[in-house]
């Protein structure tokens, strides 16, 4: 036999789903609230919620969704995810790489977190520390073009200007791409382009 109460909590998140979609946030809200007094641990119905929250800029009441989700389900990346956006959009990147490590603890091939990681390193001005993730990212993913290109970046703060390019030249190859992330790979390939012979020359000269 079905369950009537199941039931009814499916009816109100589909409900919410709706409602949502049409931009009825107060509706969408109120609904997923009534389906959470049937089952308040719904991992859909809380993690939907935390959505709405932050999008009505109510991180504290987002943060407190996810809280019951991540006691129930510790290894729920989902939830983890969006606690590493609140924490962002509060400007806490330290507190966003502790979820993205959470993260990696329970599924050290999750390529999202690894690149998720690396770009709030890169935020901190830790190019070695994000070079490691995007390493590991690009062992797990080799086409992962925006990946490549955050590493070609990264690369070109370590001065590995070899290295720099030629994670530019494969991104180029994997994919004809556009947009402001391409137009600065364009842009850094093209300097690269001008600096390795003056590179090459003043080391020449440093040991000839």
């Amino acid at each position: 036999m079905s369950n009537p109460s199941l039931e009814y909590l499916e009816a109100y998140v589909f409900r919410a789903r709706e409602q949502g979609v049409n931009g009825d946030l107060d509706g969408a809200l109120e609904s997923l609230t009534k389906g959470l007094e049937i089952d308040p641990h719904c991992e859909i119905a809380l993690l939907m919620r935390s959505d709405l929250r932050m999008e009505r800029n109510e991180p504290e009441l987002a943060m407190e969704d996810l809280d019951v989700v991540l006691r129930h389900h510790p290894d729920a990346a989902a939830a983890r995810f969006r606690c590493a956006e609140v924490h962002l959009a509060n400007g806490a990147p330290k507190a966003a790489l502790k979820c993205y490590s959470k993260i990696l603890d329970y599924d050290s091939k999750n390529t999202s977190a690894l690149h998720l990681r690396a770009i709030v390193q890169m935020s901190l001005r830790r190019p070695r520390r994000a070079l490691d993730d995007l390493d590991r990212l690009l062992q797990l993913s080799p086409d992962h073009v925006e990946g490549r290109i955050d590493r070609a970046f990264v690369r070109f703060a370590l001065w590995d200007l070899y290295g720099s390019k030629g994670d530019l030249e494969i991104a180029l190859q994997l994919r004809a791409f556009d947009g402001a992330s391409a137009e600065s790979a364009r842009a850094l390939l093209k300097h690269l382009e001008a600096l390795i012979p003056l590179s090459d020359r003043k080391t020449r000269r440093k040991h000839g």
